[in-house]
């Protein structure tokens, strides 16, 4: 009598561990299920989608638009180009435009920023020691025309390159054009190249009819230049002729 006592005792023991487990589980599983769908109300008052949306977008990225495009390509992108409408594809183009829109004001709003607290920080200290720059040749006259171009070689990070660029830059009517190489980059870094064009201020207008263009170097420089040994590096482009180019020679 008392064996089969504890027995029963043992059974009703092990019925509520497994009673307990099976709720601790369950509540485990609610909690998940919860925090993904908050996770996904969260995604689409992000991009301003529908659930609808939102599913059609993933599907797409399942098949081959998730194989040619960076995985980073925003949702608003993948519907647009896959926009099944012409009406579609302007709601959709109208939401990216607002959204690179409303980012281009916070990146300007950012460097602003940035420029009034790096000026307070130096104070009279020059950011810059200006004895590295190439010094200007006198009585030189320049070596461009009206039809060449200046490819500048820059990287990131480097604040003589975006001294020299801005150089160039401000001249850019005196000849056709201008031609950026980004050193070391690929397609990952699409986003920071365009990033950094917003921050120079780069007119689209100029962007747009090919008097700037910006492109990965993919190994330019060094075909044509194997000795240089740091950026910036200014060439000129005549007719078919890629020559050295220095800041002074500018116009």
């Amino acid at each position: 009598m008392q064996k089969a006592f504890i027995f029963s005792v043992c059974l009703l023991c092990l019925n509520t561990v497994a009673v307990e487990r099976e709720s601790t589980t369950t509540i485990d599983i609610s909690s998940q299920l919860l925090e993904v769908s908050n996770t996904n109300v969260s995604l689409l008052d992000q991009w301003q989608l529908s659930e609808q949306e939102w599913s059609r977008y993933e599907e797409l990225m399942q098949g081959i638009r998730g194989r040619l495009s960076q995985s980073n390509i925003s949702p608003i992108e993948v519907l647009g180009i896959h926009a099944r409408s012409e009406t579609e594809r302007t709601h959709y183009a109208r939401i990216w435009a607002r959204m690179m829109r409303e980012d281009a004001i916070r990146v300007l709003q950012f460097q602003r920023a940035y420029d009034i607290e790096t000026r307070a920080l130096n104070q009279d200290e020059p950011l810059i020691d200006i004895s590295l720059l190439p010094e200007p040749t006198k009585g030189k006259e320049t070596i461009l025309t009206e039809s060449d171009r200046v490819l500048v070689f820059l990287s990131f990070d480097c604040i003589l390159c975006d001294i020299v660029f801005d150089e160039v830059y401000s001249r850019i009517s005196k000849f056709n054009g201008i031609d950026l190489y980004f050193v070391d980059t690929d397609t990952k870094d699409s986003e920071r190249i365009q990033d950094w064009a917003k921050s120079r201020a780069i007119d689209i207008q100029h962007v747009q009819s090919g008097q700037v263009t910006i492109n990965y170097d993919n190994g330019l420089l060094e075909s044509i230049d194997p000795d240089v040994q740091s950026v910036p590096t200014l060439k000129l482009r005549h007719d078919d002729e890629i020559k050295p180019l220095r800041l002074d020679q500018l116009p």
